[in-house]
């Protein structure tokens, strides 16, 4: 059975965590409080909150936050996103990889786009630049959209250090839209193909360069899902990257271009047709089981969302499924996750968490073997108005108790762990 944390790289939540995180045990009835800043994830899993529900046949449970917190619109919230490339070790590593001058350090020094994100991904970095005022929606907050995609690749180049080994330089590509378009979307989603299991698997996954997700809206013709991949500038553009060390010795190392490589739009699906309406990626991964990628989203989240599911199939996003009555983004809000992905029956395969359009239920879908399916609807008591953070739930941080576990807050100011 492929590894799960494996097939999830390409999920990058709009400032959340993407590595999963773990609840301690506890007494059932503990309160759960948030300061007025949003808490790191790291630290909420350091709490004591039950694994257990409040009461008989409720896969619930509810904290009520005391009267003088409130709940921030963003909870487990990191300014890094940090996608779980291959598996958790190697995103934990990442973290050798920032500078200590602090993440709004970077992305003031990298000209990060206003509210947008730094996605981090092995020895790639992606982010948002170039703004401008020309496309007057606000569907995130403002007006304020960026003309430029970047990202940061490593490449080597052909001079050795004294080890031997190439100098490893970093290198960024750009994209920037015509004139009468935009990225309207805060944070770039770095996706790899999905990973077979091994070292086998692991060394061809770190081999293989990242295509990137993105939104790009038209000015007259509303958004659209664009996919880019980075291509070096010689005959064989898609060659896979090369080994830090010349003597490859078919372990997991350090890999990248050895030139600098150009950012690419590679496919597009069509613009919804109209100016002002906009849709929210939920993710990317090997939704139906078949070995290859899928990207799901909602078309049109403030009216009347649909949940559409594309493949990148010969150079063409085709689409593969649809269903009505979902949302995963308030408008006016740069919360862009309010969705989740996670295997909730256990049959291996990826699967989707998502509200429908009252925001007062969570529904958990199923495409495996390319069918659009309902596994379960889960109620809330009030309506989401946070993103949702997936939860692994341990009974002693070692042995998995069950499905992922969803953790966001509501309209009533509490936070809800649920458990499908």
């Amino acid at each position: 059975m492929t590894d799960l944390k494996n097939k999830f790289a390409s999920v990058v939540l709009s400032m959340g965590l993407v590595c999963l995180s773990t609840l301690a045990v506890a007494k059932c009835g503990d309160v759960f409080e948030l300061s007025n800043t949003p808490t790191r994830l790291v630290d909420v899993a350091k709490l004591n909150m039950p694994t257990t529900p409040n009461k008989p046949n409720m896969n619930m449970t509810i904290y009520e936050l005391k009267p003088r917190n409130t709940l921030p619109k963003h909870i487990g919230a990191l300014d890094l996103n940090m996608a779980c490339d291959f598996d958790t070790k190697m995103t934990k590593s990442l973290q050798g990889f920032l500078s200590p001058e602090g993440i709004e350090g970077i992305k003031k020094k990298l000209g990060v786009i206003k509210d947008g994100g730094l996605t981090v991904g092995y020895l790639f970095r992606a982010w948002y630049s170039n703004p401008t005022q020309r496309y007057k929606h606000g569907a995130l907050g403002d007006t304020i959209e960026a003309q430029t995609l970047n990202v940061e690749a490593p490449v080597f180049e052909n001079s050795k250090s004294s080890t031997g080994a190439r100098t490893k330089t970093q290198k960024v590509a750009q994209y920037t839209v015509s004139e009468n378009e935009v990225f309207e979307d805060l944070n770039p989603r770095l996706f790899w193909p999905p990973i077979t299991p091994g070292l086998e698997g692991l060394v061809r996954g770190m081999r293989t360069r990242p295509k990137i997700a993105a939104i790009i809206s038209n000015l007259s013709k509303g958004a659209s899902v664009a996919i880019f991949e980075l291509k070096s500038s010689g005959r064989n553009g898609k060659a896979p990257l090369q080994p830090l060390h010349e003597d490859g010795d078919g372990k997991p190392g350090i890999y990248g271009f050895v030139e600098t490589p150009k950012l690419v739009k590679i496919a597009q699906t069509p613009f919804i047709g109209m100016s002002h309406r906009w849709l929210n990626i939920i993710g990317v991964g090997d939704f139906d089981g078949d070995g290859t990628n899928e990207i799901a989203i909602v078309v049109t989240p403030h009216i009347g969302g649909r949940l559409e599911i594309w493949e990148l199939r010969d150079g063409k996003l085709v689409k593969e499924a649809e269903m009505d009555g979902f949302t995963n983004h308030i408008n006016g809000s740069v919360v862009q996750d309010m969705s989740a992905i996670g295997d909730y029956n256990a049959d291996g395969v990826a699967d989707l968490a998502v509200p429908d359009d009252s925001r007062k239920s969570i529904h958990l879908l199923s495409f495996l073997g390319g069918e659009l399916k309902e596994i379960k609807t889960l109620p809330l008591p009030a309506r989401i108005t946070t993103n949702i953070v997936p939860l692994t739930i341990s009974k002693n941080f070692k042995e998995m108790s069950g499905p992922p576990g969803l953790m966001m807050g509501l309209e009533n100011n509490t936070l809800v762990v649920l458990r499908p």
